[in-house]
């Protein structure tokens, strides 16, 4: 019951139409594979929950134990990364090397559009998002002259107040995602993914307790049933034991 939303909501976010990042289309992959680990263990569970194979919910409740700290770890960093609240991550995307590695996901030429595209004002106007109008095209107090998607052209001997202006490169592979205000965008989408992170983290970890819950009534049942079985089979034995009988101060045992 728990894989089914989480693989949906993986398809839903696949299928959708929307531009999307490298790390975009990864997130989607890893809840995708994420809820069809959930059904096939799940399946695993209720198959050996059906048959009462010991080797079977063993292996289960193994396999939820791992899975129950795995999330309560991802739970914990999400919270020292909230107790270390945003002023942690503007440093981080003040960092070249952070940085680096957070635009590596933005940098893909699809993100901001091709050569091609000649209705990109069009396009960033009805269906940019801001972190696209930010790290995409040069702000507009630099007055640069529109080309095409990923193209400007810089007015010449002009000094610009706006750093922004300066950091802006007509190559699709940099555009202005060195800008300070893609880098404030980006910090405003990871805040907004870290708290809808921290919700689902919580939710999963709560319903993985129960499921563990569950698996160890599950397996503890099956254990109970197993000794029981020993039991009645051992008692339905029937053992013949020796008697012994005296005989003028002698040990003899009884032939019968």
């Amino acid at each position: 019951m728990v894989s089914i939303p989480v693989l949906n909501l993986g398809l839903e976010a696949w299928r959708t139409e929307e531009v999307k990042t490298a790390c975009d289309a990864s997130y989607e992959k890893h809840v995708i594979l994420f809820g069809i680990f959930l059904f096939v263990v799940s399946l695993m569970g209720f198959v050996g929950a059906c048959f009462r194979s010991f080797k079977i919910l063993g292996f289960y409740l193994l396999i939820l134990f791992l899975a129950f700290f795995f999330l309560f770890y991802i739970n914990i960093f999400n919270l020292v990364d909230r107790y270390k609240g945003d002023a942690w991550m503007q440093e981080k995307v003040n960092n070249n090397y952070s940085w680096n590695r957070i635009k590596s996901c933005l940098q893909p030429q699809q993100f901001c559009g091709s050569e091609n595209r000649n209705d990109f004002r069009k396009s960033y106007a009805d269906h940019f998002s801001p972190i696209q109008n930010s790290c995409c095209k040069p702000s507009s107090d630099c007055g640069f002259t529109y080309l095409n998607s990923t193209t400007w052209t810089k007015p010449e001997n002009v000094t610009y107040t706006n750093p922004d202006c300066d950091a802006w490169k007509n190559n699709p592979n940099i555009s202005c995602f060195d800008c300070q205000c893609c880098k404030d965008d980006v910090v405003k989408l990871m805040k907004s993914d870290r708290d809808t992170t921290n919700i689902v983290c919580i939710i999963s970890l709560l319903s993985m307790a129960k499921m563990l819950h569950i698996a160890t009534s599950a397996f503890g049942y099956t254990v109970l049933i197993r000794i029981r079985k020993y039991t009645v089979f051992s008692s339905s034995k029937k053992i013949i034991v020796p008697q012994r009988v005296y005989m003028n101060n002698n040990l003899v045992f009884n032939s019968d």
